[in-house]
């Protein structure tokens, strides 16, 4: 006889929704993987200002197995106590997505909150009520000392340690996210690193050779963390040594125009450096699939889910040493380079066009599959849930 699923809750602070289907699309991974070892609903709640007569608007919809729930609440804009208003709102909304659920699904085994500090509070409140536990994955690069401010606040702050205290388990991308969170003074006993998630099935490798002459970046072209114009600084360093070399940039963003008048004054010619706007699905994978080696140069990131779909596709990556990059590239999956070098930038992208970097496409491509599919990420926090209704930590 077939073993219940656990039914788990969870609540993003990020999460597509009808006016950003992108944002917070590797939260949506994560409940797709859980979703192949447990019965997974989404409670997302969003505040937006409009002028509606609807104080809350609930959207329901079955998306690839999860069952999800969109609030969306009129923000208050009353001058000195709009914080306190929106923040009892964002609670009523929660409560009301909670029970919408509840009558369908019963009570939740367990609710897993992803990102701070918001989404936390309706858990913490089960927990204390009702006794059911839950786990926090943290995406959030906020914490990280080059953000130094985007911590703050008395109020953010003794929440924030409250929800981290209580929760069974802190789940954070990186192990950089998990120290500089605990440098924050946020308390638990049980940290441990969960991957983020891409669909191995859609991001398949083409045979190529070692020569990497085809580079493609992904992003969503925001100068101040991705540093666009370095890259593109960069690769017109080694260009100039190798002019046979090809740089293709995908996405979208604020700073996508400043980037293109950035590269058109390079002066490089018409074909060298390529914008293809926003691509998604199978857009996206034939795109990656074209090109020989993956590029990064950001100067800070947690676990950047386009350089795991680089690897499904067996491509070699160069990228900064930020976030969980360098154990990312170790075992010869690709080169570190430090943030904001723009010399050493260049000297990688011509060691890797002259087949100077040994690298097996197999291998980068198993290496995703056994650490980011939906399988293995999903067994991990099925397994952490299990240990949480247990209460047994390892």
């Amino acid at each position: 006889m077939e073993e219940k699923k656990l039914t788990v809750f969870f609540y993003p602070a990020w999460y597509p929704h009808r006016y950003d289907p992108m944002f917070g699309l590797f939260v949506k991974r994560h409940a797709e993987a859980v979703s192949q070892f447990a019965e997974v609903c989404v409670i997302f709640v969003i505040g937006e200002y409009i002028e509606a007569p609807k104080r809350y608007d609930l959207e329901f919809a079955n998306e690839a197995g999860v069952k999800t729930v969109r609030i969306y609440f009129k923000k208050s804009k009353r001058l000195g106590v709009s914080y306190f208003i929106n923040g009892i709102r964002y609670l009523q909304a929660a409560k009301k997505g909670y029970d919408f659920l509840v009558t369908r699904m019963g009570e939740p085994n367990i609710n897993h909150v992803h990102v701070l500090t918001r989404a936390g509070l309706f858990p913490l409140w089960k927990k204390i009520t009702s006794g059911i536990p839950y786990l926090i994955t943290e995406h959030w690069s906020r914490y990280l000392p080059i953000n130094k401010g985007a911590y703050s606040g008395i109020i953010r702050k003794f929440l924030t340690e409250k929800i981290v205290e209580r929760a069974f388990a802190v789940t954070p991308v990186s192990q950089r996210l998990a120290e500089a969170m605990q440098q924050h003074g946020l308390k638990n006993s049980y940290y441990r690193l969960i991957n983020n998630v891409v669909d191995v099935d859609r991001f398949l490798p083409v045979q190529k050779g070692q020569i990497c002459a085809r580079w493609v970046h992904v992003s969503c072209f925001d100068e101040h963390p991705k540093n666009i114009t370095g890259l593109l600084s960069g690769f017109a360093k080694a260009h100039t040594q190798n002019p046979s070399l090809r740089l293709t940039l995908i996405g979208d963003g604020i700073d996508w125009k400043v980037s293109k008048t950035f590269a058109e004054n390079l002066n490089l010619g018409n074909d060298a450096i390529t914008f293809t706007g926003l691509l998604e699905g199978k857009d996206l994978s034939d795109e990656l699939q074209r090109h020989d080696a993956f590029v990064m140069f950001s100067r800070f990131e947690n676990q950047p889910v386009v350089i795991i779909e680089a690897f499904a596709c067996g491509l070699p990556v160069v990228a900064t040493d930020v976030g969980s990059i360098p154990e990312m590239l170790a075992n010869h999956r690709g080169i570190v380079v430090q943030s904001e070098n723009a010399d050493a930038l260049a000297d990688a992208f011509i060691v890797m066009s002259e087949g100077k970097f040994e690298f097996s496409r197999t291998s980068i491509r198993q290496y995703a599959v056994e650490n980011y599919s939906f399988s293995a990420v999903g067994k991990k926090i099925n397994e952490l849930y299990l240990a949480a209704i247990e209460n047994d930590r390892p």
